[in-house]
């Protein structure tokens, strides 16, 4: 008797987990895009931050920025 309770507790948890596959695989599905979308959004992020790095470099040594800072100091009176 103790053989067949342990048949159907072992089929009972086979069919379970039968019936939770498909959402296994589909949550698999969805945690491997987001992480390809996570790394994506790293690396164009990285990309950004070393783009600003050199727009900020650049600007840094404009004479227009310099030009700039000149007249912000110097001619925009202060109320």
């Amino acid at each position: 008797m103790k053989y067949n309770y342990f048949i159907a507790i072992s089929l009972e948890k086979l069919l379970d987990q039968t019936l939770k596959e498909p959402v296994l695989s589909v949550a698999k599905l969805l945690i491997m895009e987001f992480r390809r979308e996570k790394e994506l959004l790293l690396n164009q992020n990285g990309q950004l931050r070393r783009e600003n790095a050199l727009l900020r470099s650049a600007l840094a040594s404009s004479t227009v920025l310099v030009g700039l800072k000149g007249l912000t100091t110097t001619n925009v009176p202060i109320s």
